[in-house]
């Protein structure tokens, strides 16, 4: 079913956003109803100075579901159809929801771990929809279940609907992350509960704990990390990449979640291909992200040169797992400051990827600038401290320049179903002043 097209409004006004020269109305409809709350809040916020929290909360109102909304809320509008999930090619309605996210399938799901226990009712409150689903859902269970301890509030996220295969392949990564990775090589993230095949048992899905309850900060691209935040996370990355430090059970084949990773590679190579072809390289040089970094970096015959370049010498660097997405709107931080971090896109590849790809996105430039030797230096000590023999400072500083043009591509050919324009645009404007400050072409084609 479809929500009818029909202008968004918010508090009786119709919001408008500037793009360039054109002028864009959100509207609520079948291709883009779903993800209102995700695109506009922050627009909303950025224009009309309104404080992202209230802000993001007033548009999330409504998108919880009827028994969540207000009593004159859900009394104005008794014929409104249910709502439609949008999610990348598919869509799905909150009765599908429903019943994918019953009892029996949470009960074979949470039993994987928690043997014994049996969902005996379950409701669904809340729903936001982006790149996946995430569903909120208020769970009863047995005595068993209770004995565990298991929480009342879950979040169940899986694609639910059709997808492009890159998207399945990034929930694949996502999942395989949480019961594959993370076991093994510790890093702070929400408490997950499962993973593996969704309700469909096609697509992948993880069911982790709702850290709202417990009063998470989340980060969000249009607010850079302070200096003190910034090397609380570069002291976690650290101690998560030591780990898996130049492991040999990364490429000796002792490992099945490194042999699989190795395997698709190939799939996410595909992916990017499709990124730099003549025709959607174009595409991306007409958005706004692209008036945001410097025009020799339009030049796509020299940045996929140098980007050849990049993959050939990083080859020979150290080699970890990385969380893969290091980006801000994928890190939260705890009550007492402990980072966290969400959307596990890992990975084997160099150490100064991950690096560079945070530093330079999480930071307003004029802070990166002043801050990221002392930065860099503080995770190479930190690498020491768990026993790697780290890189001299000279080497980690070229490596982390070079790697710097990785996350300039990322952001300028970011497809849309991942990051809206808004986040995309930040975020290339910082990377293409990193590379511009570490001359980070000429380091990779002369």
């Amino acid at each position: 079913m479809s929500v009818p097209y029909d202008t968004l409004i918010l508090g009786g006004v119709k919001p408008k956003r500037s793009l360039g020269h054109r002028w864009t109305e959100f509207r609520c409809g079948q291709n883009d109803a779903a993800r209102w709350t995700s695109e506009l809040w922050p627009v909303l916020a950025s224009f009309t100075r309104w404080p992202h929290a209230g802000c993001q909360a007033e548009c999330e109102q409504s998108w919880r579901v009827p028994s969540a909304m207000n009593t004159a809320q859900s009394q104005s509008t008794p014929t409104e159809p249910s709502v439609v999930i949008q999610a990348d090619t598919g869509s799905i309605s909150l009765e599908d929801l429903k019943s994918q996210i019953d009892s029996t399938w949470l009960t074979r799901a949470l039993s994987e771990r928690f043997p014994g226990v049996a969902v005996k009712s379950v409701s669904i409150t809340r729903v936001l929809a982006g790149c996946s689903v995430k569903a909120w859902v208020t769970v009863a269970y047995n005595e068993a279940g209770q004995r565990a301890g298991l929480p009342e509030v879950l979040v169940v996220k899986a694609g639910f609907a059709r997808h492009s295969p890159i998207m399945q392949f990034t929930y694949e990564s996502e999942m395989s992350a949480y019961r594959d990775v993370l076991p093994r090589f510790t890093l702070h993230a929400p408490r997950c509960f499962y993973a593996g095949k969704g309700p469909d048992q096609d697509s992948a899905a993880i069911i982790i704990e709702d850290l709202t309850l417990r009063g998470a900060r989340f980060c969000h691209a249009l607010t850079p990390l302070s200096f003190v935040d910034a090397r609380s996370v570069l002291t976690a990355l650290a101690g998560f990449h030591a780990q898996s430090w130049q492991d040999p059970a990364l490429t000796d084949g002792s490992f099945p979640w490194a042999v699989r990773q190795r395997a698709a590679r190939t799939e996410l190579a595909a992916y990017q291909a499709a990124q730099i072809a003549p025709d959607r390289w174009a595409y991306y040089m007409q958005l706004p992200r692209s008036w945001a970094v410097p025009i020799v970096f339009h030049d796509r015959d020299h940045v996929l040169s140098a980007l050849s370049r990049l993959q050939a010498l990083g080859e020979s660097e150290p080699q970890v797992v990385l969380m893969g997405d290091s980006h801000l709107g994928n890190l939260y931080f705890e009550s007492d400051g402990t980072p966290g971090f969400l959307d596990f896109q890992s990975r084997v590849a160099p150490w100064s990827q991950e690096i560079a790809y945070f530093m330079a996105a999480a930071l307003d430039i004029p802070d990166r600038r002043r801050w990221e030797g002392a930065l860099l230096e503080h995770y190479l000590e930190t690498l020491a401290r768990h026993g790697v023999d780290a890189p001299q400072f000279d080497v980690a500083w070229h490596s982390y320049s070079r790697q710097l043009l990785f996350g300039l591509f990322v952001w300028l050919t970011n497809g849309p179903e991942f990051q809206t324009e808004l986040v995309n645009t930040a975020n290339a404007a910082r990377l293409g002043c990193a590379v511009t400050d570490h001359r980070t072409l000429d380091l990779l084609t002369n």
